[in-house]
């Protein structure tokens, strides 16, 4: 945006001459410029993840629902929509595929809810998660319900949280 607006200035400053309407327009140019510039550079700013009790705030939300997806995911058996919210750096090096192949069928996951969100810093979160799942008892002792809180990584990059897979 900011080539953009530049460009602009430079194409009416090369096409201004003597004109007096084109002088205005480069007079009006050289004043928005600057604020163009500035409402661009916050715009960014506000992207930027920070250190603060509102960046966390704001995310919380964000996170759990993503972190619950993920989840939902899992339990429907949906592993290709439970792929796409590994970091795009793991999917690099682990195809859909390795991924599927991490999963068998001794656990049946039932539930997933995200209990709590805390930040290692302002790009780094750990996600509590409350997770109900059935496993086949020991020589043949029918199935078994149980839960555990699971501590996942997520990182925020390029705008978005990523699940970081511990594997």
């Amino acid at each position: 945006m900011i080539e953009t607006a530049l460009r602009l200035k430079q194409f009416i400053e090369e096409r201004a001459g003597d004109s007096v309407l084109l002088k205005r327009g480069r007079d009006r140019v050289r004043w928005l410029l600057p604020l163009m510039i500035l409402a661009l550079l916050s715009a960014c700013a506000s992207l930027t993840p920070q250190d603060t009790d509102a960046w966390r705030d704001s995310q919380r939300a964000i996170l759990k629902e993503r972190a619950e997806a993920r989840w939902k995911a899992l339990i429907t058996g949906d592993y290709a929509a439970a792929y796409e919210y590994l970091s795009p750096d793991h999917r690099v090096v682990v195809s859909l595929q390795q991924f599927r192949g991490k999963f068998g069928g001794t656990i049946t996951w039932r539930m997933a809810i995200a209990k709590d969100i805390e930040y290692d810093s302002p790009t780094v979160a750990t996600a509590r998660v409350a997770v109900t799942y059935r496993y086949s008892g020991p020589l043949g002792g029918g199935e078994i319900e149980t839960g555990r809180l699971m501590a996942e990584k997520w990182l925020y990059s390029g705008g978005e949280w990523w699940y970081i897979s511990a594997e």
